[in-house]
């Protein structure tokens, strides 16, 4: 649904205009899947590669109009020849000679895009910077962010090249002070702290390293005091177990015993699931602030608690987002979760209901919605210091008492860009009376 018919990709479901760094990223998990046995329709495949292929040819001219797509082929250059060279359309004169007109002491964004082409070059066979794309760093990683068009960070460019060098060199030993440079990020903060391009690259890249590490140990044992707790599942021909166990938190003495550990690194993965006890939403912002009201068809503004709204009522609700710096704010997403006993009045159905007292100049001109059976999400950009509306209609079908979550807001590829309103409780009554009567 986000393959457009010149073959390449947009941001959102229905685009009719691709970006060349979607289309590179699109095709890159494409051809991962394809390589792990997953079904990828050929048609599309190729449909994708042509167009990444025509663009190398052109230098990006077919869509390149307007500033904003002209930067796109800019940041995407480097990575669409490294997915050419992935899939066996690698053009090695083409690469050299970027390659060897690249500027010197490029900073950033422009050594994680050198990386790629000596990897694309790489890839068609020319060895020439091989010791290059073995010299990772190792070093602590900034914090450095652009949300732009190609999402960059340094974190995200540590990990993207990282995981390159497992697909070239695999578990190569100088890769294993950039896995925990790496790691020791993401041991920081939380997993919201991060962008899904953050996340995304440097879990394959530890992946990777982690995969190609020990495969000879023998199968541990999970011990609960002196009982062993079953696996839950044993690949067969291998040693890898894994178990899901139940209120974990009452076992405080489990034990993981392994015999032999085999040559190379063993690896656990620990993943925890639960409800927080004595959870609270951090309310305010930074950079971003929200406000949600509601409203009767008339315009008579409710307030919650306190108001009452009856079954079958319509209530219109009208949320202002505010960029506070001096700076745009790109891929901001807007989510407004409404309470059960309500249900969205689907815009996309011409039954939003309009009135009179919207100024549609307020109005936010967003990129894209999403409309689903408990919430609202709107996805658009912010020019500085601009404040903008988005009003949408729901309609009240069970009586009770409900609560209202928090409605939020954050740069998707910033997520310390955010903002958080509070949530509230509202009445929903019956026409009760005349039926007791």
């Amino acid at each position: 649904s986000m393959q457009t018919a010149s073959g390449g990709f947009g941001y959102w479901p229905g685009t009719t205009r691709p970006y060349y760094w979607a289309t590179a990223f699109a095709t890159h998990m494409l051809l991962d899947a394809k390589k792990l046995g997953y079904e990828v329709p050929e048609d599309r495949l190729k449909a994708a590669l042509d167009f990444i292929e025509n663009a190398a040819n052109t230098g990006g001219s077919e869509w390149s109009s307007g500033y904003w797509y002209r930067n796109d082929w800019t940041n995407a250059e480097a990575y669409s020849h490294y997915v050419l060279a992935l899939a066996g359309r690698g053009r090695k004169a083409r690469i050299a000679q970027i390659i060897e007109a690249w500027p010197r002491n490029s900073e950033w964004e422009k050594e994680e895009q050198l990386y790629q082409l000596k990897a694309a070059l790489y890839l068609t066979g020319d060895r020439t910077y091989e010791q290059d794309l073995k010299s990772l760093p190792g070093t602590e990683i900034a914090h450095r962010r652009w949300n732009d068009w190609c999402f960059y960070s340094a974190l995200r460019h540590r990990a993207f090249a990282l995981s390159i060098f497992g697909d070239l060199f695999g578990n190569d030993p100088v890769a294993d002070r950039e896995a925990e440079a790496i790691a020791a990020v993401l041991r920081k903060n939380e997993s919201r702290y991060f962008t899904t391009q953050e996340l995304g690259w440097s879990l394959s890249a530890l992946g990777k390293i982690a995969g190609s590490g020990s495969s000879d140990f023998d199968p541990p044992q999970l011990m609960f005091g002196k009982k062993e707790l079953a696996a839950a599942s044993s690949p067969r021909q291998s040693s890898e177990r894994s178990w899901s166990v139940y209120r974990a938190s009452e076992y405080p003495d489990l034990t993981l015993n392994v015999g032999d550990t085999g040559k190379g690194k063993l690896y656990l993965i620990l993943s925890s699931k639960g409800v927080r006890e004595n959870a609270t939403y951090q309310l305010g912002g930074h950079d971003l602030d929200i406000r949600r009201r509601y409203f009767k068809p008339d315009g008579t503004e409710l307030k919650f608690p306190g108001s009452k709204v009856g079954l079958g009522d319509l209530v219109f609700v009208e949320l202002t987002l505010t960029n506070q710096t001096r700076e745009d704010i790109r891929n901001v997403a807007l989510v407004d979760r409404f309470p059960a006993g309500w249900e969205i009045e689907n815009p996309r159905l011409g039954r939003d209901n309009a009135v009179n007292w919207v100024q549609q100049s307020e109005q936010w001109e967003i990129d894209y919605m999403n409309i689903r059976d408990d919430r609202f999400e709107v996805f658009g950009a912010l020019k500085a210091r601009e404040s903008r509306k988005v009003v949408y209609a729901l309609r009240a079908t069970l009586a009770g008492s409900y609560t209202i979550p928090p409605v939020a807001a954050e740069a998707m590829y910033d997520p310390q860009q955010w903002a958080r309103a509070a949530g509230t409780v509202v009445e929903v009554s019956g026409p009760w009376a005349s039926y007791l009567e």
